[in-house]
């Protein structure tokens, strides 16, 4: 068993193994800029918590400020086409989820 203060730090890969790919559900990965802009990508899908990119060379936008960005990444890998207004539940959904991980935080 781990600790209290411990969280799980792999996944679950049998059911890739075992060729079971739909049985597979990855935790969402929460990206940050060395600007502060967070994003959270689940699948296909990332949102950017912020009203530009946060760059990488050129920083811009900021962080939280809206409107937010949402980009379906299996059509559009250059982020060019923002579909937050089209998915808004999307949207939120990774929304919630972001703050929710951030809420658990316990490094802080």
């Amino acid at each position: 068993p781990s600790p209290a203060e411990a969280a799980p730090d792999s996944f679950d890969l049998t059911p890739l193994l075992f060729g079971k790919d739909k049985a597979f559900k990855r935790a969402p990965v929460v990206h940050h800029s060395g600007s502060g802009m967070f994003a959270i990508r689940d699948g296909d899908w990332k949102l950017v918590l912020g009203d530009g990119s946060g760059g990488r060379q050129t920083p811009k936008g900021k962080r939280f400020g809206t409107p937010f960005q949402l980009f379906n990444l299996a059509e559009d890998p250059g982020e060019t086409n923002d579909r937050y207004d089209a998915e808004a539940e999307t949207a939120q959904n990774l929304e919630s989820e972001l703050f929710q991980i951030l809420a658990n935080d316990r490094s802080r």
